[in-house]
């Protein structure tokens, strides 16, 4: 289990650094309008993601988990949930054929914007194929070569789309065409050969009956994170939007060096439910709340201190002065966010009911009603509000799952 979270760990840290290192790229290449409309594009795309995957990212690696537990084999869940997936992309590439005008108005405010509508599809599916291929390999803790696929695709692939693509839609399509090759090679080599494809009803209402409860916190928490951008850029302009994109996208991205820890334990969490094993699930919920609020608090407090110098070293001399002061701010929310991301996947794992769903409406609702009200709070004030309640509400479905652990067996 330690070298599983190690290796994604490592895995994650990097494609953080290559993170940064792009939306340097993208501010040098791009320009300073080029880059907001980069941040933007990043954050919608985080936006669709969930509704193009319709919940199975957990429910594919939970339901592989436990079938690989009960020696079932993977087969059956997992061709239900490629079937799912086809079914939704091709809906998702109908929708940018016949409407693109109406969506860059939806997207972005902005109808000079529906060249990137269709790139920006591209870019949906293939994080798609890549979650697709991810999910089997998380289902069977191959985390290795997880973390290759997540390695190349996350860090590699869109650091050469920005340093090929000559304006903004070539690198969306540049990055969407390569990922989506990747995965397919991943595909090829890795899971094919393992796998024998069967379609089965009982699995596939399985995840749907799971994965759909899902589906609207996912929707949810992109809308949490990518509201405060679109609503920034409606009502001030691209540049202070992309400012706030960027600050957010900087929180997730601090927020994944957590995530490797809640990759792992998914599977591993539905192992041990499926044997009965709580004293495990209690370990590791533990341990769960305990680092990510200690590494939380402390990542907040360094970032703070050297949130000026250090962005300036990742995007350079065209540093947008007011970027370091937002981007403080948002950071705030670090706390709160990282013991959500850390421990979501145990959640998943011990409910069938999709509570994270219901702590992230009543985070969404805050939001919108901290926004909404006469006199109401800036964007950055909502967002601490809603993801410090998200945060406290996912702290009581802990204790609640630590509770049940301790509880005599019936």
């Amino acid at each position: 289990m330690r070298r599983e979270i190690a290796t994604t760990l490592v895995t994650e840290l990097v494609v953080l650094l290559a993170g940064l290192l792009v939306y340097r790229l993208a501010l040098e290449r791009l320009g300073t309008d080029g880059f907001a409309a980069y941040s933007l594009c990043r954050r919608t795309t985080s936006f669709l993601a969930p509704l193009a995957f319709v919940g199975l990212s957990v429910a594919l690696p939970r339901a592989i988990a436990a079938a690989v537990a009960k020696g079932e084999g993977a087969a059956g869940p997992y061709a239900s949930g490629l079937v799912v997936l086809a079914l939704v992309q091709s809906s998702f590439w109908a929708l940018s054929a016949l409407f693109p005008r109406r969506l860059s108005l939806l997207l972005f405010g902005d109808a000079a914007l529906e060249p990137l509508i269709v790139p920006l599809t591209c870019v949906v599916t293939s994080l798609v194929a890549h979650g697709a291929c991810y999910a089997y390999l998380r289902g069977h803790l191959s985390m290795g070569a997880a973390s290759a696929l997540h390695l190349t695709n996350s860090a590699v692939v869109p650091l050469v789309a920005m340093g090929v693509g000559r304006d903004l839609r070539e690198v969306l399509l540049t990055t969407g065409g390569l990922s989506l090759g990747v995965s397919s090679l991943f595909f090829a080599a890795r899971i094919a050969p393992r796998l024998r494809l069967r379609l089965d009803r009982g699995h596939l209402r399985g995840l749907l009956t799971y994965g759909l409860q899902r589906l609207p916190g996912d929707f949810g928490l992109a809308a949490l994170l990518g509201l405060p951008a679109l609503m920034t850029t409606h009502a001030a302009g691209v540049q202070e939007g992309g400012r706030v994109a960027f600050s957010i996208s900087l929180l997730s991205m601090a927020a994944a060096a957590l995530a490797p820890i809640g990759v792992v334990m998914l599977p591993a969490a539905s192992r041990a439910i499926a044997l009965g094993d709580r004293a495990t699930v209690r370990r590791y919920l533990d341990r769960l709340v305990a680092g990510s609020v200690g590494l939380a608090a402390a990542g907040t407090l360094v970032f703070h201190v050297v949130a000026g110098p250090l962005l300036a070293a990742f995007l350079g001399a065209g540093l947008d002065p007011d970027l370091a002061a937002c981007s403080r701010r948002v950071f705030l929310c670090a706390v709160p966010y990282c013991l959500y991301v850390a421990t979501r996947s145990i959640i998943d794992a011990w409910f069938v009911l999709s509570l994270n769903t219901i702590t992230i409406g009543l985070a969404l609702a805050t939001f919108l009603a901290l926004t909404s009200a006469a006199g109401g709070l800036d964007v950055v004030q909502a967002l601490w509000g809603s993801i410090g309640l998200l945060g406290a509400l996912t702290l009581g479905v802990c204790a609640y799952i630590r509770r049940a652990c301790s509880a005599p067996s019936p």
